[in-house]
C-alpha cells in the first residue's frame, strides 16, 4: 500500500479514528500496520455478526418461551406481566419499551413483538426479580443443557453475565468501534455457552458457519 493510498483511508476514515488503530502497542506506531489492524478489526467485527445473530434470537425466543409458561403466549398485552416490569433501569424504559414494541401488532402475534424489543429488554428479564415466577420454574426447561449442579439462580445469572458482556461487544460492533481491547476468544465461549445451553445442535451448527474464530488468528 502506498503512502498516496494511506492518505487516501486516512481521509476517508479520519484521522482520529485511525489513531486508535496506529498507536496500538502490537504495531509500535508503524502506519501501514495501523491500516492493516483497522481492516482486521473490521472483518473481526463483521465476522462476529454471524454469531451474535444467532445467540440474540435464540435468547429472545428462549425467553419469550419461558414467559409464555408463566403468562400465556399473549404476554405482550398481559397487564400482569406489564406490571411485574421495573418502570425504568438506567437511563432505559423497560415498560415502555414493551408497550412500544407491541404498537400496531394485533394480540395473539407474539412473534412479531419479539425483535422489536431492545437487547436490553432480554438482558433484564434475566435479574433475580422474575426468579420467583418465571427462572426457578422454568429456567432448566428453558435452557435445559445448563449443567445439572447448578441451581435455577445460578444458571439464571451465568446467563444475565454472559449477556451483559455480549452486550457490550454487540454496540462496538453495531457502531462501528473498536473491539481490540476484548478478550475476543472469551467473548466467542459466551456465545457458544448461551446457545450450547440452549441447543446443542444449534451451537454446532454456529461453530460451523461461523469464521470468526479463523479470522482471529490472522491478527495482522
Amino acid at each position: 500500500m502506498t503512502d498516496d493510498q494511506l492518505d487516501a483511508l486516512t481521509r476517508t476514515f479520519s484521522a482520529s479514528r485511525l489513531s486508535t488503530y496506529g498507536a496500538h502497542p502490537s504495531i509500535t506506531g508503524n502506519r501501514l500496520h495501523g491500516m492493516h489492524l483497522y481492516g482486521w478489526n473490521a472483518s473481526l467485527s463483521a465476522a462476529l455478526m454471524l454469531p451474535l445473530h444467532f445467540c440474540e434470537v435464540t435468547v429472545r425466543n428462549a425467553i419469550s418461551e419461558a414467559i409464555t409458561l408463566t403468562y400465556g403466549p399473549d404476554w405482550p398485552w398481559q397487564t400482569n406481566f406489564l406490571l411485574s416490569l421495573p418502570v425504568k433501569v438506567g437511563r432505559y424504559r423497560m415498560r415502555q419499551d414493551l408497550e412500544l414494541a407491541r404498537q400496531g401488532i394485533q394480540q395473539g402475534n407474539t412473534g412479531k413483538v419479539i425483535p422489536e424489543l431492545k437487547f436490553m429488554f432480554w438482558l433484564q428479564m434475566l435479574t433475580s426479580r422474575h426468579d420467583g415466577r418465571i427462572w426457578i420454574p422454568h429456567i432448566k426447561g428453558t435452557f435445559p443443557l445448563a449443567p445439572a449442579h447448578l441451581s435455577q439462580s445460578e444458571i439464571r445469572s451465568q446467563l444475565s453475565s454472559d449477556l451483559d458482556q455480549i452486550k457490550k461487544v454487540r454496540n462496538r460492533v453495531a457502531h462501528h468501534e473498536s473491539i481490540l481491547s476484548r478478550n475476543h476468544a472469551q467473548d466467542y465461549v459466551r456465545l457458544q455457552r448461551v446457545v450450547g445451553w440452549r441447543c446443542q445442535t444449534t451451537a454446532e451448527w454456529m461453530d460451523l458457519k461461523e469464521t470468526f474464530t479463523q479470522i482471529l488468528r490472522e491478527r495482522p
